[in-house]
């Protein structure tokens, strides 16, 4: 059933791609509104040729590794502060109509999808929910999937299982294989057979960086992923269960190369890839190109980019956003999840990889060049 729909997204991808390319011959025009703003002009997607494609994901000739490319001294990836909805279901049994995804898909991690949603007159088919298993106690809440597709406003709903946050205890992925976890597992495919929508799975995301507990750990990560694939399953008709293998992005790193956290072709439906906009020399061929080269030696299924987002400390949002949603286009993957989240600062802190990343606090400039993109034909 999840390889089904997972070919039929390609499908429905291939489909957009040629409507898109067929747009752009026939028509070959630029809009004259598409991403102006009072200070910066952005790249309108909708408009863009091959040759402009190529060019706005591809700024110079990406080298792998890149060795003019600086290594971040920091964490290359905002650790998730979003908290899974809290409040409890309404007594209705009525639930938001679900959103069909249909490529290029769009998602976002925020504190409201209604409100994402009108912010960007757009409505978004993925919303992120993370979800830590040693969370009270280690006991998943009856209601928890119930509480976050109705705040998902129905979009599909992605669930980041994540081993422990920063104010729980730490649940070693070795203890996962032996099965210890089993009993949150089942409880949440309980919740999701209930629900009978389909929905998007991640266990322990950015195993191949070291910021969280669980990273850097390969052989007990693809056996704790496998283990944690086989409890949970595939779902059923009414409610497939799509697997979302989630590494980071790489730069110059070699222990963070991905290919050695891969649990196999039958344990994954979509391919992931987290990465940021974190300085001005970001682009999506620096933070994602070597990657997808990497990625593509073994997996010829669905990739996504699975979070990102802008810092606000980059010189021309606009322009960076634009040149995410090329690249998205350019690489013909299924879409993208935007990280809208205002996050906490570390004690010494926001420095350049942590912060607010909300993009409703930006300038206007940056939530037109968003409207723009994602409306577009990307």
């Amino acid at each position: 059933m999840k390889l089904k729909r997972s070919r039929s997204l390609v499908v429905l991808a291939l489909g957009s791609l040629i409507a898109v390319v067929g747009v752009s011959v026939a028509s070959a025009r630029v809009s004259a509104t598409s991403g102006a703003s009072p200070r910066h002009q952005a790249l309108s997607i909708a408009s863009l040729t091959s040759s402009q494609l190529s060019t706005a994901t591809q700024a110079r000739p990406v080298l792998f590794p890149d060795s003019s490319y600086a290594t971040y001294r920091y964490d290359t990836n905002p650790a998730p502060h979003h908290p899974a909805p809290s409040h409890p279901p309404t007594p209705t049994p009525a639930l938001p109509p679900p959103v069909r995804l249909t490529p290029p898909v769009e998602g976002v991690v925020t504190t409201s999808v209604a409100g994402w949603d009108t912010f960007t007159h757009h409505t978004a088919q993925l919303a992120d929910n993370y979800v830590a298993i040693a969370r009270n106690g280690g006991v998943l809440p009856s209601t928890w999937l119930l509480s976050a597709i109705r705040a998902d406003d129905g979009a599909e709903p992605v669930i980041e299982i994540l081993p422990n946050d920063a104010t729980t205890p730490v649940i070693t992925l070795s203890s996962i294989v032996r099965g210890r976890r089993d009993s949150w597992l089942l409880a949440l495919k309980a919740q999701i057979a209930a629900l009978r929508r389909p929905v998007v799975v991640s266990f322990a995301p950015e195993p191949n960086g070291k910021w969280y507990s669980w990273g850097l750990q390969p052989k007990e990560f693809v056996a704790a992923y496998q283990h944690v694939h086989d409890v949970i399953g595939d779902g059923t008709a009414a409610a497939p269960v799509t697997w979302m293998w989630q590494p980071s992005a790489i730069n110059d790193q070699a222990e963070s190369m991905p290919r050695q956290y891969w649990p196999g072709a039958s344990f994954v439906d979509w391919v992931g890839l987290d990465g940021y906009y974190y300085v001005n020399r970001d682009s999506f061929g620096l933070r994602f190109s070597a990657t997808l080269k990497v990625v593509k030696r073994f997996w010829r299924g669905p990739v996504i980019i699975g979070e990102t987002g802008i810092s606000p400390h980059v010189a021309n949002g606009p322009a960076d956003i634009a040149n995410l949603f090329a690249g998205v286009a350019a690489h013909h993957l299924l879409g993208l999840i935007f990280f809208d989240i205002k996050q906490k600062c570390p004690a010494q802190g926001c420095g350049q990889f942590h912060g607010d990343f909300a993009l409703q606090n930006e300038p206007s400039a940056w939530a037109a060049a968003y409207r723009t993109a994602v409306n577009g034909s990307w």
